[in-house]
């Protein structure tokens, strides 16, 4: 895996299993998924950590937002969840276990989960209390927004916690898949914001999120989170996603 800020033109070939992938965004976003997948399956990609709403990204993909994945063929994906899978049934020869087959009901459950966890602890959760209170300069301030999303997140996250009670250890039972990256992605967000009150102590949860942090493909694309990290600090690239978002915004 390579890591740089250069970007490639894109067309909407089919994909193929062989050649270089090319993921686009900074791994402390939504790209950390992608990521995390990419090693899991031992593909040859490049990481080109650019910014969201950056004319760089526009460019390269045509998109926006991050992650943005282009194919050895130059078939190009948006939204972690769709890149994931589609990832995984194109390595579904090489790694059988990662995503269900296709029309199973096995397929239809983890289907179903990718919804709740996108739609109802991601959209409805943590992305309204990134939007409307850490990024209040930009959309606004809403406390009461901010109260009902923790509402939300935390009787969603009940479903969930009974799931892997039931179903485990990993979320879709006792296989790894792309619904994996993004709950424990949501989980640290949670952290971050001080929303693990309901679930820290939950016994189940904390052996899955050791369970999975403890995978060698998380600790891979970790690190380079945490470069990012450091790289975020010290010459204020939070600002400038914000800064890029207010320049979009101020465009529509």
């Amino acid at each position: 895996m390579k890591t740089v800020s250069a970007a490639s033109s894109a067309s909407s070939e089919p994909a193929a299993s062989s050649g270089k992938y090319k993921i686009f965004g900074p791994a402390l976003l939504r790209t950390f998924r992608c990521l995390w997948i990419l090693e899991e399956l031992g593909a040859d990609y490049e990481h080109l950590a650019v910014l969201p709403h950056s004319e760089e990204l526009k460019k390269a993909t045509g998109i926006r937002k991050v992650p943005v994945l282009i194919t050895p063929n130059g078939f190009t994906v948006s939204e972690s969840s769709a890149i994931n899978t589609y990832l995984c049934d194109t390595f579904c020869n090489e790694h059988p276990t990662l995503v269900p087959r296709a029309g199973s009901h096995e397929r239809a459950r983890y289907d179903q989960t990718i919804s709740v966890l996108t739609s109802d602890l991601d959209a409805q959760g943590i992305c309204v209390q990134l939007k409307y209170e850490h990024m209040g300069e930009i959309y606004g301030y809403i406390p009461e927004a901010v109260k009902q999303a923790r509402k939300h997140f935390n009787k969603t996250n009940r479903s969930l916690i009974k799931q892997l009670q039931q179903e485990g250890p990993y979320l879709m039972g006792k296989h790894f898949t792309p619904a994996d990256p993004i709950y424990v992605h949501l989980l640290q967000a949670s952290q971050v914001m001080g929303w693990d009150d309901k679930w820290k102590d939950v016994e189940c949860m904390r052996n899955y999120m050791a369970l999975c942090t403890q995978r060698p493909a998380y600790k891979k694309v970790h690190a380079v989170r945490v470069k990012e990290m450091e790289g975020a600090s010290r010459y204020g690239t939070r600002q400038n996603v914000r800064s890029a978002k207010t320049k979009q915004r101020s465009k529509l």
